[in-house]
C-alpha cells in the first residue's frame, strides 16, 4: 500500500472528533471574548503609542491576573481544538473544487489558512453560523485562487 501525504492526512483526520452545537457554541464564545480582548489590547497600544502587556490589560479590566492568564491560555487551547474539529468541514468544501485546475494540497493549504484566519478574527454572534461564514469566505478565496491559476 502506497503512503502519500494525502492518505496520511486523511487517516489522521478520521481520528478527530466532531463537535456538537453546544460544544461549538461554548468554544466560539471563549474565542470571541479572547479576540475582543486582543482587539482592545491592539487599540490601546496604537492609540497611546506605548506598549501594554497582558497584565496591564488585566489591571484595566479589574481582573485578577492569574484568572486572566488562565482564561487567555484556555482561549488559545479552544482555538486549537476548534481548528482541529473543523478540518472535516475543510475537506467537505474543497472536494467540490478539486477538478478545477488546482491540486488538492494547494486547495487544502488555502482552506486551512482561511479557517485559521476566521478563528483568529472571530467575534461570535448568538444566531450566527460559524460554518456558513467559513464556507462563504472560503468559496470566495477558492474562486480567486482558480482565477489566478487560470491567468498564469
Amino acid at each position: 500500500m502506497k503512503c502519500t501525504s494525502n492518505s496520511i492526512y486523511l487517516n489522521n483526520l478520521k481520528k478527530k472528533v466532531l463537535l456538537n452545537k453546544k460544544q461549538e457554541s461554548c468554544l466560539l464564545k471563549i474565542i470571541s471574548i479572547q479576540n475582543k480582548i486582543k482587539k482592545m489590547f491592539l487599540l490601546l497600544n496604537k492609540n497611546l503609542h506605548f506598549f501594554y502587556f497582558k497584565s496591564d490589560i488585566a489591571n484595566l479590566l479589574n481582573l485578577n491576573k492569574e484568572i486572566f492568564f488562565k482564561y487567555y491560555q484556555l482561549a488559545i487551547k479552544a482555538k486549537k481544538y476548534l481548528i482541529k474539529a473543523k478540518l472535516h468541514l475543510v475537506l467537505n468544501v474543497i472536494k467540490n473544487n478539486t477538478n478545477k485546475g488546482i491540486c488538492f494540497q494547494d486547495l487544502l493549504q488555502e482552506a486551512n489558512i482561511v479557517l485559521i484566519y476566521i478563528i483568529n478574527n472571530l467575534f461570535y454572534q448568538k444566531n450566527e453560523s460559524f460554518d456558513r461564514e467559513y464556507i462563504l469566505l472560503l468559496e470566495k478565496v477558492l474562486v480567486e485562487c482558480i482565477r489566478n491559476k487560470s491567468l498564469k
